[in-house]
């Protein structure tokens, strides 16, 4: 395990606590520009670690990222829920139990037939959802509201106000 020398943790910690602020100062330009790095990056860890130390090379690494995006779009534009808290554990459930199904088919392969299954996968779940009108088809989702984060009538975040 590699140790952190102490001005290096105190950094890191100041880095963390700057991006937590960044919210609340940075212009809305910025905030959009600094989640979809920050989401980005997560999706770009997550391939590196399936790539990097298991070896298993994914064409359809990216299916599991738009279950998720298409759970929490289907709670906002068609259900009309819009508590993150309640969102964010569905997606993650829904892209979990989407990689169960599909890793559990295809671990069985190694090589070039993991990587052509897992491509296959990928194209099914991107044909199921940009083909049903259901999901937006081929224009997808719009998104009219922005959702928040609340226990019960109270709100600990909104997304649509720079302010809480």
């Amino acid at each position: 395990m590699y140790k952190l020398s102490r001005p290096a943790l105190v950094l890191l910690v100041v880095l963390a606590i700057g991006l937590g602020l960044f919210p609340l100062v940075g212009e809305s330009y910025y905030i959009r520009l600094m989640t979809k790095i920050m989401v980005l990056g997560i999706f770009a860890m997550s391939l590196d670690l399936l790539i990097g130390f298991t070896g298993l090379i994914s064409l359809g690494h990216a299916a599991f990222f738009g279950v998720a995006s298409y759970v929490v779009a289907w709670y906002v534009v068609k259900a009309g829920i819009g508590n993150a808290l309640f969102m964010l554990p569905s997606a993650i459930a829904a892209s979990a139990l989407c990689a169960l199904v599909i890793g559990w088919l295809s671990i069985r392969t190694s090589g070039i037939y993991f990587i052509m299954i897992t491509l296959a996968f990928a194209q099914m779940l991107h044909a199921f959802f940009k083909d049903q009108s259901y999901w937006g088809g081929t224009d997808g989702f719009n998104f009219y509201t922005k959702p928040t984060m609340s226990l019960g009538d109270t709100v600990l975040l909104d997304f649509g106000n720079r302010v809480t």
